[in-house]
């Protein structure tokens, strides 16, 4: 944490305007007060990224209440052309250098590789990929600094917000403990999408849930039960990776 600090703060140090990057399922729990403690006095623009994984309504919302901000689609180069004029706005033309920070896998690398036009950062969907620094021209005026997610240590203490980051995939699935909790959590978020995306019938035990959906994959331990742990672990993956996604509208 002490080493992933110092570098979110040397991005800090060597920027002229910071991009917040959020992730459009959960803007609110992935805002990440540390960052904006860190970047208190630079030029801060909030970028809302996978708008894909939501409807329209919900960025839109999201937008007016989480200024200034931008929202795009790095996977689909969705209003990245946009964030670049606005970036060249805050710069008002001139040469600048623009640090990307926010919460591990967010899609800093993604929003980057975008705005280049072509691969030029390691991109993967696990959770701290990023490992140092890099720097990336993506124009004549605009340099980004892309910079290893962190995550507040208050976090670690609240239980929701570590089960939430932990189904959005800013904890490494493969290392959550008890994957089971965050697939509850997940299913507590989002009524009945966890259900519909399997198939399975909505049921008032999520743990009975988790089996039934475990057995119907074909994910079984000894005795044929359901492998509800190795279950979870697919299911919070599918979440992460958006080929589960909301179908319906989010009171933020």
């Amino acid at each position: 944490m002490t080493s992933l600090l110092q570098v979110a703060k040397n991005v800090v140090k060597l920027s002229d305007i910071i991009l917040v990057v959020v992730d459009a399922r959960q803007p609110e729990i992935t805002l990440n007060p540390l960052v904006e403690e860190l970047a208190r006095g630079k030029k801060l623009l909030y970028v809302i990224n996978k708008i894909d994984l939501v409807p329209e309504d919900d960025w839109k919302r999201m937008r007016r209440k989480i200024k200034p901000s931008i929202a795009v689609s790095a996977k689909l180069h969705l209003g990245t052309m946009m964030l670049l004029r606005k970036i060249n706005e805050i710069a008002h033309g001139e040469e600048c250098t623009v640090g990307v920070l926010g919460y591990p896998n967010t899609g800093k690398s993604s929003l980057i590789n975008a705005l280049k036009s072509r691969g030029s950062t390691s991109v993967s969907p696990q959770a701290g990929h990023t490992k140092a620094l890099q720097k990336v021209r993506v124009s004549k005026t605009v340099m980004l600094i892309d910079a290893p997610g962190i995550i507040p240590r208050t976090d670690v203490n609240d239980v929701d917000q570590k089960l939430k980051h932990q189904f959005l995939g800013t904890h490494d699935v493969h290392r959550i403990k008890e994957p089971d909790l965050a697939a509850v959590r997940l299913m507590q978020e989002y009524p009945g999408l966890v259900e519909e995306y399997y198939g399975v019938p909505i049921i008032e035990d999520f743990d009975e849930t988790l089996a039934l959906i475990a057995k119907k994959k074909g994910i079984v331990g000894p005795g044929g039960k359901g492998d509800v742990p190795r279950l979870a672990r697919a299911l919070i993956r599918d979440f992460q990776t958006g080929k589960m996604k909301p179908a319906t509208g989010h009171d933020w």
